[in-house]
């Protein structure tokens, strides 16, 4: 079988390190932005403008986003739709907290705030609204959000 080689690797010769990619520019590129369910600079809710990617997993992504009824930081998480129970059970954990222990104490122990739904481009994902700790981020790198993205 006959070799090239393409940095000091060697590859078979039929493979695409010979052949150069040919892209097909009347499909729709399939890049991240089209597969995402919040792009930075949306306003969830209403209410959360998304300014950072803070963490992500296999089965959600959180945010730093700016509370702009609150005038406040806050992380929230988008999960996929079949989380909703989690989702819920995470809720009502928060409610009972708030109701036991005060509003400004449940904050600071970082209960779950309030549960929404997002259409996204795969169904209805659920956001998990959170006070944004300080082990979260870092808020001295970030630009004040009405000048970074409006």
């Amino acid at each position: 079988m006959p070799y090239s080689v393409n940095n000091g690797h060697r590859a078979a010769a039929h493979t695409s390190a010979t052949q150069p990619q040919i892209e097909n520019s009347g499909l729709p590129r399939q890049g991240a932005s089209h597969r995402k369910v919040v792009n930075i600079g949306d306003v969830l809710d209403d209410r959360y403008r998304v300014l950072h990617m803070i963490t992500h997993n296999s089965n959600s992504v959180s945010y730093l986003c700016r509370d702009l009824e609150d005038d406040k930081w806050r992380r929230v998480t988008v999960a996929r739709s079949h989380q909703f129970s989690t989702a819920m059970d995470e809720f009502e954990k928060g409610a009972e907290a708030r109701h036991r222990l005060g509003e400004k104490e449940a904050e600071r122990q970082g209960f779950c705030l309030k549960v929404f739904s997002v259409a996204g481009p795969n169904g209805v994902y659920i956001s998990l609204v959170y006070p944004l700790n300080s082990h979260e981020v870092n808020l001295r790198f970030c630009a004040p959000y009405d000048e970074a993205y409006l």
